[in-house]
């Protein structure tokens, strides 16, 4: 995006980090409720990078000032995009936003000068993941896998994934701990995502191990459970791309055990909510979106290696609820971090970081039963998006989405013939590239799911559908983006 280029003449782009800033993210005591999202960095390191800053120490040029400018800045951002949620007057939202991108410019221009040539060290792995933590946020996951692998790389280079013991003794082994763990997240979710090789090595403790509670977040619930769905994902993306002719009854064997841990995560995950914080509620509606889109991964495993209506009828009720809780963060998108343009920001740890499996599973129950909930679902999320589709990395993801509504639009208008005669359409109509095979509020608690969701007894498959239609959507319900499709007809690493 071109305001975030570090060379903009509209930006004045200050050489370090300016005091008021430095001021600004300093935390209260620590009996105060803090409503800022959890990082690498902790209090304690953010205290001494910003006194070596104020300090002008000598030590702290060069390299050692691009790195702590990045930590500062990153840390900047994202306390910008908390604070615009209880912002509601237009001016200071601006204000807000023109901020932010005078800080990313900074950030961007501190990592171009980033060497990843020199000698390991902390302070190198802390920048490096917050950069790809910036990279997350703006979308552009090319460059955060990237960064994200040089920092595995350090990591592992200093045998810091070499974790024997837990909790952490001394604060040094709190920094590296809280690197590795953060590292881990990105590791394997990006991994999943892009159909990669995870960079960091396996650990010999659980990531979720490291997290020293902070009694004055109420993140930490939220953040294990995401380090928790990072090693379902990691083992399940183990067993997707294996090519070693696994046995079905092995991969079937490893869902059932990462089905059961995905229970066990939820029964973690607070399923009543109106005691937290109102914001907090919404981050779990989030939460909730990515949790069921990594189930319906699990079912779709389990369904290549071995039919099942029950499971199909399952894997059915999971994209309806992660879509569920999409669509009604697009409804209350004023209550999410961040900001609208040049897309809400919530869609880069939601649409953008996790599987877009839930759509095609609804898509293919629309074609084959022609559900008119799930088409209107899927219209209303489509609509919603549609008005930031000038964006190239959201609007290969519209379009695509867009194409499918559209398939399935002809057979709810008047005198349609029905699914029976999809399979012409579906020729005509599917991409070009090939694709392997509310509580308080009305915010909806995790729990509060319906577990059949609409669903009738009837099996999903329709026995009317002809052999090329059936092969075509069964084609559909499996597919996966291609890595590098999404950004296929761009420069992957512009910023």
């Amino acid at each position: 995006m071109e305001e975030f280029q570090p060379n903009d003449p509209a930006l004045s782009i200050p050489d370090a980090p300016p005091r008021e800033l430095l001021f600004m993210l300093l935390q209260g005591p620590p009996e105060s409720m803090c409503i800022q999202w959890p990082d690498h960095i902790s209090r304690k390191t953010y205290e001494e990078m910003a006194t070596a800053l104020l300090r002008s120490e000598p030590r702290l040029q060069g390299q050692r000032l691009h790195q702590y400018s990045i930590c500062i800045y990153v840390k900047a951002i994202f306390h910008i995009y908390q604070v615009s949620r209880t912002v509601r007057s237009p001016l200071l939202k601006s204000q807000l936003s023109q901020s932010r991108s005078t800080y990313i410019a900074a950030t961007i221009r501190s990592i171009e000068n980033l060497s990843i040539l020199k000698q390991p060290d902390l302070s190198t792995i802390q920048a490096l993941l917050s950069s790809a933590l910036l990279m997350q946020h703006l979308g552009r996951l090319n460059q955060c896998w990237v960064l994200t692998s040089y920092a595995a790389r350090q990591i592992a280079s200093l045998n810091y994934h070499k974790i024997r013991r837990v909790p952490a003794r001394s604060d040094s082994e709190l920094e590296v701990y809280s690197a590795v763990y953060w590292c881990y997240y990105l590791d394997r979710t990006l991994s999943s995502l892009l159909s990669r090789p995870p960079s960091l090595p396996d650990l010999d403790v659980s990531p979720t191990d490291l997290i020293v509670l902070d009694p004055c977040s109420p993140y930490d619930t939220l953040l294990r459970v995401l380090l928790d769905l990072a090693q379902v994902q990691g083992k399940l993306h183990a067993v997707s791309s294996d090519t070693r002719n696994t046995p079905d009854s092995q991969a079937l064997e490893t869902c059932q055990l990462l089905e059961s841990r995905m229970q066990s995560i939820l029964r973690e995950m607070p399923s009543n909510r109106a005691s937290l914080p109102k914001m907090v509620q919404h981050d779990w509606v989030a939460v909730d979106f990515c949790y069921y889109a990594i189930m319906v991964e699990i079912d779709r495993t389990r369904l290549k290696n071995s039919f099942s209506p029950v499971i199909h009828r399952e894997c059915l009720v999971h994209a309806r609820q992660s879509l569920g809780a999409f669509h009604f963060i697009q409804q209350h998108a004023e209550e999410m971090p961040g900001f609208e343009e040049p897309y809400p920001s919530f869609l880069t740890w939601t649409l953008f970081f996790y599987p877009l499996s839930a759509f095609f599973v609804v898509i293919c129950n629309i074609i084959g039963t022609l559900d008119h909930d799930d088409f209107k679902l899927l219209q209303q999320i489509t609509q919603s998006l549609s008005q930031f589709k000038q964006d190239p990395h959201l609007g290969k993801r519209l379009n695509l989405l867009q194409s499918l509504e559209d398939l399935c639009e002809p057979l709810f208008q008047e005198g349609a013939s029905g699914p029976e005669n999809i399979s012409s359409n579906l020729r005509a109509s599917s991409p070009n590239q090939v694709m392997e095979p509310v509580t308080m509020d009305g915010i909806p608690p995790s729990a509060s799911f319906d577990s059949n969701f609409g669903l009738n007894d009837e099996p999903i498959p329709n026995s009317e559908l002809d052999a090329s239609a059936d092969w075509l959507m069964w084609q559909l319900f499996n597919s996966q983006i291609p890595a590098g499709w999404l950004s296929s007809s761009m420069d992957p690493f512009e910023i």
